[in-house]
């Protein structure tokens, strides 16, 4: 949820498409939609 809004992404991938891959894709039309902030650790 978004500010208590339930939020549906569409996003494509290949075929075969890694776990990583499909993260990937899916954090990428999450950021088309909204302010993404994160902090990197390790």
């Amino acid at each position: 949820m978004i500010d208590g809004t339930r939020t549906q992404l569409d996003f494509s991938a290949p075929p075969g498409a890694s776990q990583q891959e499909l993260d990937a894709a899916a954090f990428g039309a999450l950021a088309m939609i909204a302010e993404v902030n994160y902090v990197r650790i390790g």
